[in-house]
């Protein structure tokens, strides 16, 4: 399933207004292609069609498209015809019969106004988020196959422990920097990871205004998850002690008498003068 979303009102920092989504039918999968103008697919596309063949040892069988004229023209359809692919279109405004890749926008757009919103980070971040979204989604286990879908595209685990809250403040290593007493780190905004590569963090340099991949990035991990360090911490006191040095006083049990308890009789109560002038009453 294939579409492409837009124009957005905002260009991104790319200057870009559109995004191509692919979502593999069977993986669960979803790739984004940033595109300044709706022409861009085509080319969009048969990298994408490059990628499967590459990375994933298999080929593209049926593509599902809408009747848009970036799907629609001579050139597209030429390059399906030297691929192999069958084109399974949609009566146009009938998106319900496309409605899995409708879906991812409708869920990627909901999650973009989130992070945005939540990392207080303007609106020209919105492609940095949707291709965030994107990469965690796909390291996320499926709510129908219960399978992780980039494991399924590719064939390779994931490694969770390298995933950051979007907008999260990091520290990158200044490469450039000459003079030996100023610091070797300096701020800034985590915006993402490579696709192809999660040891290098996508950034946002706050000082020269660009965005920058490195792997020399380090992050603060109060900062990015204060509860599980509040555990963690208290884990390692937890260990630290030595339970065997303290004394432990132990509840005694109450103890049961095995032996039969003899019955005992009680003997009634007199009853009370009111009671007994009822008793006579009713006599």
């Amino acid at each position: 399933h294939i579409d492409i979303w837009g124009p957005a009102r905002t260009p991104s920092l790319g200057r870009n207004r559109y995004f191509l989504t692919c979502y593999d039918d069977h993986s669960r999968h979803t790739r984004l292609y940033l595109l300044k103008n709706k022409s861009e697919a085509l080319r969009a596309f048969e990298r994408y069609i490059i990628l499967v063949g590459n990375h994933c040892e298999t080929t593209i069988k049926r593509v599902r498209i809408d009747n848009g004229s970036e799907f629609t023209s001579n050139r597209f359809k030429h390059l399906l015809g030297n691929n192999g692919i069958l084109e399974n279109l949609i009566p146009p405004g009938d998106h319900a019969q496309n409605g899995r890749v409708e879906r991812q926008h409708l869920t990627i757009l909901n999650t973009v106004r989130t992070i945005l919103i939540d990392s207080k980070l303007p609106q020209e971040f919105w492609a940095e988020a949707a291709n965030y979204v994107v990469h965690v989604r796909n390291r996320t286990p499926n709510a129908k196959t219960r399978k992780i879908p980039y494991t399924m595209w590719s064939g390779k685990n994931v490694a969770h422990e390298t995933l950051r809250p979007f907008g999260s403040q990091i520290y990158f290593r200044d490469h450039t920097e000459s003079d030996k007493l100023q610091a070797r780190y300096r701020p800034g905004v985590l915006l993402g990871w490579r696709e192809d590569s999660s040891s290098y963090v996508r950034y946002w340099d706050p000082l020269k205004k660009s965005v920058n991949y490195s792997r020399d990035v380090v992050c603060s991990p109060l900062d990015i998850c204060p509860v599980k360090s509040k555990v963690g911490t208290a884990m390692k006191q937890l260990d630290t002690v030595d339970l065997t040095s303290h004394h432990i006083q132990q509840r005694e049990e109450p103890k049961i008498n095995n032996h039969q308890t003899p019955d005992v009789h009680v003997a009634p109560l007199p009853p009370t003068p009111t009671a007994q002038r009822y008793m006579t009453t009713e006599l």
